[in-house]
């Protein structure tokens, strides 16, 4: 409801400005097409984003991309954003990783918060452009200093591997509790690590958990694994075999790590007879609980659901 909110109140402040004062009646591709087609950049942005979302029209990836790159051309950045990613994707053009450097550039330059994010990730990576931490650091840190939390996580990272600046593990900490405030749950992760841990700050197991198991039940591997030695320690928590075999089994089924393979068959061959039959069905219930739609643990939740029903067939009356 919050976000809602927040959402309804920037678009109703940017709808008071000047600029978007004579777009009000620009509000569907009847009303939109004439002011486009008379040269307005935010009428343009608009057609662009009607045929993207497909908005009471049929989805045009071809002309969404036109409109897009009219209202870029006029140094938009939003449009400038949109054509980015849709080189990115081909998206009504074909893949070109340059022209996505360009457009992101252009738009991350006019202070495009999605663009600069972006622009940093094809620097650490390289994508259509030299490799260059510095560079990406500087995009990250320009989105985070603005509040865009998958740049504050991404800065959070350069400082915990040192990428482009000297390895500093407060300042990683510090940079993951702002993106867990804007909802990363990667940040959880590696923050509840951190305190597991002891890095970057005071080793506390309570604010360690909670972090892990909300990172865990998003599917993420690190926090599963890291829960799971928590589980087979007891640290902070009373230990348990099972439940530290579940979430290996867990973590292992969203990484293929070879280590957590390893370490979950050790594990279960320390279990006993009683204590596997428990551990399986606590796994299946732990995949239904925290399994997301499409994702490998969905599947196989419904492939042994699936199973089970072949092998025991209902009864004719």
């Amino acid at each position: 409801m919050r976000r809602l909110f927040i959402s309804l109140f920037l678009i109703f402040a940017m709808l008071s400005t000047p600029i978007f004062a004579q777009e009000k009646t620009c509000v569907s591709l009847k009303t939109c097409k004439p002011l486009a087609e008379d040269g307005n950049v935010i009428a343009q942005f608009k057609m662009g984003a009607i045929y993207y979302y497909g908005v009471s029209v049929t989805k045009d990836y071809e002309k969404a991309f036109t409109w897009f790159e009219k209202a870029a051309k006029q140094d938009y950045p939003s449009a400038q954003y949109a054509l980015g990613t849709m080189y990115h994707q081909g998206q009504g053009t074909p893949i070109n990783i340059k022209k996505t450097f360009y457009w992101f550039s252009k738009a991350a330059s006019n202070n495009n918060l999605g663009a600069q994010y972006k622009l940093g990730i094809m620097y650490v990576n390289g994508w259509g452009v030299k490799k260059n931490y510095k560079l990406a650091l500087k995009w990250f840190r320009s989105a985070a200093d603005q509040g865009f939390y998958h740049a504050q996580y991404n800065l959070g990272l350069m400082y915990r591997n040192g990428l482009g600046v000297k390895r500093n593990y407060k300042t990683a900490a510090l940079w993951f509790k702002k993106a867990i405030k804007g909802g990363s749950s990667r940040a959880k992760a590696l923050l509840g690590a951190m305190y597991l841990n002891g890095k970057g700050v005071k080793r506390d197991y309570k604010k360690a958990y909670p972090l892990l198991l909300a990172a865990a039940e998003t599917d993420n591997p690190i926090a599963q694994f890291n829960l799971a030695i928590m589980n087979f320690k007891g640290l902070g928590i009373p230990k348990s075999s099972i439940k530290a075999y579940v979430w290996l089994s867990l973590s292992n089924q969203n990484s293929r790590h070879k280590v957590t393979k390893q370490l979950r068959n050790r594990l279960y061959l320390m279990l006993t007879v009683k204590q596997r039959k428990e551990a399986e069905k606590l796994l299946l219930q732990y995949q239904a609980k925290y399994a997301r739609k499409g994702t490998k643990m969905t599947k196989l939740v419904i492939k042994k659901q699936s199973n089970k029903s072949k092998k025991t067939p209902k009864k004719k009356k």
